[in-house]
């Protein structure tokens, strides 16, 4: 009997060694995420230092800089008033591309800002679709859920995208949860009723109605991250103004 509690006691201890290298481990991972982004951003990023900016005088971006470092860089993006959301936009030959890769080609859990392979790269699709981890610290998209909390949309209603031709802006018109195979992750539509009807279907499912007009002559984003329960939780934008560089 001794050697048997032994034999258990000894299991557990290494259940819980292998757990707690585990658990480790991510922190670690969420740290050096943290860690490159960050410092990307000191680099490449200017935040203009007036108090009441317009939408596109929040920063500028050295895309050269970043396209020196890697040619999928194709934009950066913002959610307005909110500093947890500052990230390269990078698109892969594929989606798997970046899942788990960060710019600078290394290996990292919390992947990068990736925007569909199928989308074309300067945004000027009618329907756009972007992708970001729901890390648990908060980074990439994981402020997102945050907006079915009350106050939140209206503090941070707009999300911005720089590109090396312009700044577009985005006005936030509704968020929900959905399958990862859900209509909302087709893509390839023109301007015209099915992309309509696509649209109303967004705005009717939206966890609120935000108030925001949006019809088939309309660019539009999502934002779309993993869920706690296993599923997605999605972001809609429709484009609102845009400045050229």
């Amino acid at each position: 009997m001794k050697k048997r509690n032994g034999g258990v006691v000894l299991a557990a201890i290494v259940v819980i060694g292998i757990g707690a290298v585990i658990i480790g481990y991510q922190l670690w991972q969420d740290v050096t995420a943290a860690s490159t982004y960050e410092k990307l951003e000191m680099v490449v990023v200017t935040k203009h230092s007036v108090e009441t900016p317009a939408w596109y005088e929040q920063g500028s971006v050295d895309f050269a800089a970043l396209s020196k470092e890697n040619s999928d860089v194709v934009g950066w993006i913002w959610i307005d008033g909110l500093e947890d959301v500052s990230y390269p936009i990078l698109q892969g030959a594929d989606d798997e591309t970046y899942l788990h890769q960060d710019l600078f080609g290394q290996k990292l859990k919390a992947g990068s800002i990736f925007l569909e392979a199928a989308n074309a790269r300067d945004f000027s699709d009618w329907y756009s679709i972007i992708y970001g981890h729901n890390m648990r610290d908060g980074s990439m998209f994981g402020t997102l859920k945050n907006y079915r909390e009350e106050g939140f949309y209206e503090a941070h209603s707009f999300f911005t995208i720089a590109t090396p031709q312009g700044m577009y802006h985005y006005k936030i018109f509704g968020y929900e949860e959905v399958a990862e195979d859900d209509v909302v992750y087709t893509i390839g539509f023109g301007a015209d009723d099915n992309y309509g009807e696509f649209l109303q279907k967004l705005l009717t499912r939206s966890y609120r109605d935000c108030g925001v007009e949006v019809t088939q002559n309309d660019h539009v984003i999502t934002l779309s991250t993993c869920s706690s329960t296993g599923r997605r939780f999605v972001v809609h934008g429709v484009l609102q103004e845009t400045h050229a560089n």
